[in-house]
């Protein structure tokens, strides 16, 4: 027994003899002892995790009992404590299998290198959060399955977000949302104007649908749901995810479509073989059609400049939607906002962060003319005071703009210097 607490303590002592480490063969038999617990382990905790997701659909929010779960999942409460310290672990668990702990890390410093979080803020609790109040239903275009949320049977609500998430489903038929690569890698923007159209193809298509088969009563219903709590939910991640796709999606997939009751799909079909590279793109349908791409904008390799213990987690444009969002969070008025994001060409934020929380952020912004490069550069220096650290705006050009964000005076000079070189 003292030999078995020991190996399972990890204690290493006389054991090895080959440097520390634990012989091939050793370490293979031990693999193929523990290898069943380990399977039935997971299979435990992957159906403590589906009962947590099918409550969380089924109340639209993470209100839910560790008891319920346990219930949910047939198994012993016993068993649930074996694997998870309470409801918030398993929450977490339900993140990180989507959102591993390493990518919520670097987003987190890159949000607050960017003045986007408030301090103990963490980007994943806000979004399950989020989601938890705004869902009414989903498709999942891996598991080829679509959830409608509802506690009030069939109703209008329930019948509408049939709809849409239906259409989502048909998307994913005629054309693969996969073939959208809205995971790819430093493509933000790209990102979420391809989200846009999903959406807003969706909701074109779910209006026409619900304005030839729901009754008055049923479309009043509709409007008049409750709006979900968002109190303390920072304004742009709300409208990143549930404003922007929705809304200028819809208009701009109702500008291609034509009549809202008898919508023409083809100009919407057609996109998805060449979909949209820019939120610019969705925002003003002039820049659609003809097509004006994104100016491609390089960034400083800010991890080599500072050097030992300093890593990059973030390289993508931001676009000219979240550029507006950001400016409204940091206080400029909604019409100010727009106009000075009005006029993007293309930009590239990189951040790095290094040891003691120091961070540096060099985001390079390409205008389309030199006016619309003052009036970003008015707007962004309006709001330098408050952002709570080093930070500055310089004009690099007659239609580019630098904006540099640093944890110290240092730290911005150097930050300054490597994206101007």
């Amino acid at each position: 027994m003292a030999c078995m607490k020991a190996l399972a303590s990890g204690a290493t002592g006389d054991m090895t003899s080959n440097g520390g480490q634990e012989p091939a063969w050793r370490q293979r038999a031990i693999d193929r002892s523990t290898q069943p617990a380990r399977l039935r382990a997971a299979k435990r905790v992957q159906r403590f995790l589906n009962a947590a997701r099918e409550i969380i659909a089924e109340k639209k929010s993470t209100e839910f009992t560790v008891q319920e779960v346990v219930d949910r999942s047939k198994q012993s409460l016993r068993s649930f404590y074996q694997y998870f310290d309470g409801k918030h672990e398993l929450l977490l668990a339900l993140f990180e299998e989507d959102y591993p702990p390493e990518e919520q890390a670097e987003d987190n410093a890159s949000l607050r290198a960017l003045g986007l979080l408030e301090p103990g803020q963490d980007i994943a609790a806000l979004q399950l959060q989020l989601l938890g109040g705004v869902v009414l239903g989903f498709y999942d275009d891996d598991e080829k399955r679509m959830v409608v949320v509802t506690d009030q049977g069939l109703n209008a609500l329930a019948k509408f977000t049939y709809a849409h998430e239906y259409t989502h489903a048909l998307q994913d038929a005629a054309f693969g949302i996969a073939s959208l690569e809205r995971d790819a890698e430093g493509e933000d923007d790209r990102a979420l104007a391809r989200t846009a159209l999903l959406e807003g193809d969706a909701t074109v298509a779910t209006l026409a649908w619900a304005f030839a088969n729901l009754e008055p009563q049923e479309l009043a219903e509709i409007t008049s749901a409750p709006q979900p709590d968002t109190t303390g939910i920072p304004s742009w991640l709300i409208e990143q995810i549930a404003g922007f796709p929705y809304n200028e999606g819809y208009l701009w997939a109702g500008a291609l479509a034509g009549d809202p009751l008898s919508p023409d799909f083809t100009e919407l079909d057609d996109a998805y073989a060449e979909p949209p590279d820019s939120t610019e793109q969705i925002i003003d349908t002039e820049k659609w059609d003809p097509r004006e791409e994104p100016t491609p904008v390089e960034g400083p390799d800010l991890a080599a400049t500072f050097g030992d213990g300093w890593t990059e987690v973030d390289d993508t444009p931001i676009g000219q939607a979240f550029l507006e969002d950001i400016l409204v969070y940091h206080g400029v008025a909604g019409d100010e906002a727009q106009a000075a994001s009005a006029g993007w060409g293309g930009d590239r934020v990189v951040v790095a962060t290094g040891p003691d929380d120091a961070f540096a952020v060099a985001w390079r912004l390409v205008w389309d003319t030199p006016a619309d490069a003052d009036e970003f550069e008015d707007a962004y220096n309006s709001v330098i005071s408050g952002l709570g650290f080093q930070a500055s705006v310089t004009r690099v050009d007659d239609d580019e703009v630098l904006v540099a964000h640093g944890s110290s005076q240092d730290v911005l000079r150097r930050t300054i210097d490597a994206a101007g070189d």
